[in-house]
């Protein structure tokens, strides 16, 4: 491996970043489709699991905690149950 970039990912614990930007949640539905619906073409779902993992600016903060970047996330939430879960996602 390149030196430069094993001395660049060996420096992420030194590094503090700061991502502004829309926080959200990506919702998946898992589940079976059984049949088709009459009034349009498109299946009928049932759903045995639902997940939801950090969208946007969250997934960027996700992804350079991992890298061990001292992560100082802005933006706005809602007040509500989907803010609550994003900030516990966010462990802030």
């Amino acid at each position: 491996m390149n030196q430069r970039l094993v001395n660049i990912l060996n420096g992420f614990d030194k590094k503090e970043i700061a991502v502004i930007g829309d926080f959200m949640l990506d919702r998946y539905f898992v589940g079976n489709a059984e049949r088709i619906s009459p009034e349009a073409p498109v299946p009928v779902v049932l759903i045995s699991e639902e997940k939801s993992t950090l969208g946007g600016a969250g997934n960027v903060v996700e992804n350079l905690n991992s890298l061990g970047v001292k992560v100082d996330p802005y933006g706005i939430i809602g007040n509500d149950n989907n803010g609550d879960e994003l900030l516990a996602k966010l462990k802030l």
